[in-house]
Parts: structure tokens; C-alpha cells; sequence
């Protein structure tokens, strides 16, 4: 979780599907799928809640393969997304 506009605007719509399906089934208070067809914030009566992240090691708890971690270290935005 960090403190940027991108998560506001079109949520974790850069990342693959299948890690933005991740994030959702390990955050579900955080994040959720739209009908847009990305994950985003679930915002409620102007809050976020933080639960899972503050249970999880790291903030993030999840197992992502190497192909999703080099995406994590490219500048910007991958071109197809």
C-alpha cells in the first residue's frame, strides 16, 4: 500500500490479471475487482481498511513468480495496459 494517486485512478489495472486476482483474494477489505475489469481500492465512507495488510508479512503477504516480480521493477507503465 503506498500513498500514490495510481491506486485512485485505475487501481492495479498495469499488473497481470492473475496478480490483481491475488491482491483481491488476499486483501478482500482492500481491494476488490470492478466491473471494469480491474482491481482497485475499496474505499467506504471515505476509508480504507488495513487489516489484512497489517496481518500479512511485509504488507503484501503474497507468493508472486518471478515473471510478476521483474514487472514490479520496470519504469512505467507496460504499453498494452
Amino acid at each position: 500500500m503506498e500513498r500514490n494517486g495510481h491506486h485512485y485512478f485505475a487501481g492495479l489495472s498495469m499488473f497481470p490479471d492473475d496478480l490483481q486476482a491475488l491482491v483481491c483474494q488476499k486483501h478482500p477489505d482492500l481491494y476488490a475487482m470492478r466491473p471494469e475489469g480491474y482491481a482497485s481500492l475499496v474505499i467506504e465512507e471515505g476509508r480504507i481498511a488495513t487489516k489484512s495488510l497489517l496481518a500479512a508479512p511485509f504488507g503484501h503477504g503474497l507468493e508472486m513468480a518471478d515473471e510478476t516480480l521483474v514487472l514490479l521493477g520496470d519504469e512505467g507503465l507496460p504499453e498494452d495496459r
